[in-house]
């Protein structure tokens, strides 16, 4: 597979993982801050992820892989806020 195809595939799975799914597969996912380290998507393997009260409050997911030697990072950014 295109390596820049792999790797947009790995930052639409942050969407996918962790608290506040947007994208639910039928392959076991779960929408309870389930652990994912040791899963894979593909060959890339999850390593890492963190979620803390903070950043789950500001929307933000972050989650790292382990792709042919490299360590990829994949995240989902912030809610937007309002500006008075």
């Amino acid at each position: 597979m295109n390596r820049e195809v792999f790797l947009s595939l790995l930052a639409l799975d942050s969407y996918n993982r962790g608290y506040g799914q947007n994208v639910l597969l039928n392959n076991g996912d779960s929408t309870t801050n389930q652990n994912e380290i040791g899963r894979f998507l593909g060959s890339a393997q999850v390593v890492e992820q963190r979620i803390t009260s903070e950043a789950q409050a500001a929307g933000f997911y972050a989650i790292a892989y382990e792709w042919q030697g490299e360590t990829i990072i994949s995240y989902r950014g912030t809610k937007g806020t309002t500006v008075h």
